[in-house]
């Protein structure tokens, strides 16, 4: 089954949706402007986001994380 970007979402680590693109800080502090991201593709993944700069990162290095939307259907 082919998973599909609209089926995930980029939270804060309060748990809030987040737009892009999105300034904040990096771990160490730095300003950092995530553009994208690429949801997981293992179920042990975490998935990757993808900085202004063309850089790709863990979403933890931004305090973000990449999670399932839940569908009406799921409920």
């Amino acid at each position: 089954m082919t998973e599909i970007k609209q089926d995930w979402m980029l939270i804060d680590d309060n748990g809030k949706e987040v737009q892009l693109p999105l300034t904040t800080k990096d771990f160490r502090g730095d300003p950092i402007v995530v553009s994208d991201f690429m949801p997981p593709t293992k179920p042990n993944s975490s998935g990757h986001i993808e900085t202004s700069r063309g850089a790709v990162y863990y979403p933890q290095v931004a305090r973000l994380s990449i999670i399932r939307r839940i569908s009406e259907e799921s409920i």
